[in-house]
């Protein structure tokens, strides 16, 4: 059922004919599921170690791991800004790694690098 705007089923003044109208209270909405989509999550890590044996039972292990080696920013989904009629509504303003409040290595941060030498005896 398609209305024109003016009065909606729920006796408010508004357009209700528009994709992201807001059913009336107590209602459900007629929305599919996964109706929208967020962006893609790619990130590539790399780890890169040499195991040199040092006498009979001393190993000395160079590490070099990369955290997301393309730098590919991978955005959160849009479940922050879903006020209808909010001026910010359908913008995605961060990454699921500061969501969820670890802004260094997680999916979405910056690339980054870490090098170690590991001694096992």
């Amino acid at each position: 059922m398609v209305e024109s705007a003016g009065i909606d089923p729920c006796g408010r003044d508004t357009d209700f004919a528009t994709p992201f109208y807001r059913p009336c209270d107590g209602t459900i909405g007629d929305s599919r599921r996964n109706m929208l989509r967020g962006p893609g999550l790619s990130q590539w890590d790399l780890t890169l170690l040499k195991d040199t044996k040092i006498g009979e039972r001393l190993v000395v292990q160079f590490r070099w791991e990369v955290y997301n080696v393309l730098n590919r920013a991978n955005f959160a989904p849009l479940v922050s800004n879903n006020t209808i009629g909010s001026s910010s509504f359908g913008t995605i303003t961060s990454t699921p790694d500061v969501a969820s409040g670890n802004p260094v290595i997680a999916q979405g941060g910056p690339r980054n690098m870490n090098f170690a030498i590991k001694l096992s005896f």
